[in-house]
């Protein structure tokens, strides 16, 4: 793997006179410069080639210069599970969980695995956290596709296969992520009311025996942060206590209903991010043997969400560093179209 040669000799520069910086992450910084342009292309097996042309005459050329545009696409998926009271308006447990994937338009196998295939690009890089403190605490690389060398910052190493249709083109980890302690940002507030329509009544049920009849009502309101809007919202409510089982629901706008589960689930149709919260509204006949202590009230409302934003939802932010072949200093460089956010909740309920 050879980098294509410079038509004219640059300046050559002293390590202390501004130029071509020693430190490998050095390039991250505003400071630093250099006077050449530089752009990957693909060469079959050969990898990634550094093109390079002497620029070093113009000023206009060093204050424009671009970063060169890594071959593939990078986002982050940010898994949120969370226990919200509402009583007190707070969280009671939180967890945030984030990968960072890459996707090319073909597959991507570790480095070691190159050999293997005849055409191929190699792609080595650097990147480092930024906008980390106060919002990620823990980083585990992903030990087939990257490393770390420092704290919050990695080495990725890889090889994206071409002509190769048996193989899946999908997106890889390079790395996980956890969010700090304190650091708790959720994309909606959910506020749930629970109340009794009319007195619970003594009634004769063949086969049953005596059993006691009442109605539940639960007001359930939702409100959106407009920072972070959804492309989909959904509720489940399991309105069972410890004595009470529910027969029947009727509810506004209609939900659905699962007979045999006992649960009502309630999917918003557009998750619009409205400046007043949104309201869902149910009733739920229900029947149990003995009546009820005062102050009993169902499980967790449960939601589920997506959404996708031009940035992480954490708010981090990376910067990266091509490394060309047989060289540790990176250029400068950048994803086409940003890092791209992805979150989504697994366990996220309001009691």
């Amino acid at each position: 793997i050879t980098p294509l040669q410079p038509t004219q000799q640059s300046p050559r520069r002293e390590p202390n006179d501004g130029g071509v910086p020693t430190s490998p992450f050095s390039v991250f910084s505003s400071e630093a410069s250099d006077d050449r342009m530089y752009s990957p292309t693909r060469n079959g097996a050969d990898g990634l080639h550094i093109n390079s042309s002497d620029d070093s005459a113009s000023p206009r050329c060093n204050a424009q210069r671009q970063k060169v545009v890594l071959p593939f696409k990078a986002m982050t998926q940010e898994t949120i599970s969370a226990n919200y009271d509402s009583a007190s308006s707070s969280l009671t447990t939180y967890s945030l969980m984030g990968e960072l994937l890459i996707n090319a338009a073909a597959p991507i196998v570790p480095m070691e695995q190159a050999s293997q295939y005849p055409d191929h690009t190699l792609c080595s890089f650097v990147m480092k956290f930024v906008n980390y403190q106060g919002r990620i605490s823990q980083v585990k690389s992903n030990p087939n596709f990257s490393k770390e060398l420092a704290e919050f910052k990695f080495r990725c190493d890889f090889a994206i296969v071409h002509n190769c249709p048996q193989l899946p083109a999908n997106p890889v980890a390079v790395l996980k992520y956890k969010s700090a302690p304190g650091f708790c940002p959720v994309p909606l507030r959910v506020r749930q009311t629970w109340s009794n329509v009319g007195e619970p009544k003594l009634e004769e049920e063949p086969g049953l025996g005596a059993v006691y009849r009442s109605t539940d009502q639960l007001v359930l309101q939702w409100q959106v942060n407009p920072a972070t809007p959804l492309t989909s919202l959904s509720f489940l409510i399991d309105p069972s206590t410890a004595h009470r089982t529910p027969e029947a629901e009727k509810s506004k706008p209609p939900g659905r209903w699962n007979d045999s589960r006992r649960k009502l689930a309630w999917t918003v149709i557009s998750p619009d991010a409205d400046t007043l919260p949104n309201e869902l509204m149910a009733r739920f006949k229900m029947v149990s043997a003995m009546p009820e202590s005062e102050g009993t009230r169902p499980a967790p409302v449960c939601a589920r969400w997506e959404g996708r934003r031009n940035r992480p939802f954490s708010d981090i932010a990376f910067n990266f560093g091509l490394l060309s072949p047989g060289s540790e200093l990176p250029v400068p460089a950048e994803v086409k179209g940003g890092v791209l956010g992805k979150f989504l909740s697994t366990s996220f309920t309001f009691t």
